[in-house]
């Protein structure tokens, strides 16, 4: 004779259904490997597998001039995003945060040279403004775009309602 707390297959209920569970009520896991399946996908990430890896495995240089340089778009950035001006301020703020992104991940250090400008101009995305804006750094450590940011009393105008009533 059963107790008044056990259920039909014999475990005992505290306040709540249990049950025990069968061995039919897991499905059995087939193993396969991925070489047998045929599917789009895994055959392509078969193929790509190397450049995968390789981008997976992209650690971040240590060049200090390259850290420097991008701190200097991610601002330029960040002012394009503070006070927008124009439609396209929000794309230049992308861009520049791009950038900034990019410089970290270069393989080489940006230096004063035109053999390293040149090189840094064969990156994509690094046009001809980037490399002005990366020579003037190079001479005065800081860029005319951040002093025009700073400067201009329709940006500070508009960074200063941002500031009081939020963003638009």
């Amino acid at each position: 004779m059963k107790r008044k707390d056990e259920n039909e297959q014999g475990t005992a209920d505290k306040g709540w259904l249990k049950r025990r569970k069968m061995e039919y009520h897991i499905p059995q896991l087939q193993h396969k490997a991925a070489s047998d399946v045929e599917n789009q996908v895994v055959s392509r990430v078969q193929k790509m597998g190397s450049h995968i890896r390789n981008c997976v495995n992209a650690v971040p240089n240590n060049y200090k001039l390259n850290l420097r340089l991008s701190e200097l778009f991610s601002e330029i950035s960040k002012l394009y995003k503070e006070c927008p001006l124009n439609e396209t301020d929000s794309w230049r703020s992308y861009t520049y945060t791009v950038i900034s992104g990019r410089f970290r991940y270069l393989d080489f250090e940006v230096k004063d040279t035109t053999e390293s400008l040149k090189r840094l101009q064969k990156v994509k995305g690094f046009g001809a403004k980037v490399i002005a804006q990366c020579k003037e750094y190079f001479a005065t450590n800081t860029c005319q775009i951040i002093r025009e940011f700073n400067k201009d009393p329709m940006r500070l105008g508009v960074r200063n309602m941002i500031k009081i009533w939020g963003k638009l």
